[in-house]
């Protein structure tokens, strides 16, 4: 039951973010011993079907250690010149993207795990400040998911008690992506033929006068037909 109540605690990235760093000393507890961070990490998808999915890369950055209620940024992130003196969620959150594109353009190299089902360890950490990024989006055919980078201390001090180890459910933003349509083929145009009437060689003889009209007749409407025709394959 308590550990259904931590986890909640934890549950949300922002919500991380008001928690850790609440102003004591992580110096206080034993700086010998190691503790580990674990991230349970899913995604939730459109029309709320979930992924847990495997080989997402977790890297988790040491910055520092807390002192007199302040973080004290180690020497590969203190010349980045981020103020850590803004302790609001959001302050945090500007703060651990600053911290992180700093890493980047600088080379910081950090600890890098990969998760199997959802979950990733990253263990055997010392106490102090560690800043936490998932390094590659989880990407579909339907979309992709990428949670922001956060912050969090060890031990975490829950309820009075220090925490060595945390387990910690960063909230993935999933973003669709828009499906191309697809084109009408064109269908092509059949040309229309018109056959030309046939008159007869030579002219019909006195008495055949009706013969002529109606032959005349039946070579117009014979030429319609292969004026409609092809009209009506078209449709």
């Amino acid at each position: 039951m308590k550990h259904r109540r931590n986890k909640a605690w934890l549950f949300g990235a922002v919500f991380l973010l008001s928690l850790m760093l609440m102003g004591r000393d992580n110096s206080a507890a034993a700086a010998e011993r190691k503790g580990s961070i674990t991230v349970d990490y899913h995604v939730t998808m459109e029309q709320g079907s979930e992924s847990h999915p495997t080989g997402i890369p977790f890297t988790v950055y040491p910055l520092g250690v807390i002192q007199d209620g302040a973080v004290l940024l180690n020497d590969a992130f203190r010349p980045s010149g981020v103020s850590m003196a803004d302790t609001t969620a959001s302050g945090r959150n500007r703060q651990a993207k600053e911290l992180y594109a700093y890493a980047l353009e600088h080379g910081v190299s950090g600890k890098t795990e990969e998760t199997k089902d959802g979950v990733v360890k990253l263990e055997g950490l010392d106490v102090g400040v560690y800043l936490v990024v998932q390094t590659k989006s989880y990407q579909t055919d339907a979309g992709k998911a990428e949670s922001d980078p956060f912050l969090i201390s060890l031990p975490l001090d829950m309820d009075g008690t220090w925490m060595y180890d945390v387990r910690v459910e960063p909230k993935a933003l999933w973003t669709p992506i828009a499906q191309p349509m697809s084109p009408t083929p064109n269908r092509p145009t059949v040309p229309e033929t018109e056959q030309p009437i046939k008159l007869p060689t030579e002219s019909p003889k006195t008495g055949d006068d009706a013969r002529l009209l109606l032959w005349l007749s039946g070579a117009v409407a014979s030429g319609v037909g292969l004026v409609l025709l092809p009209r009506r394959r078209k449709a």
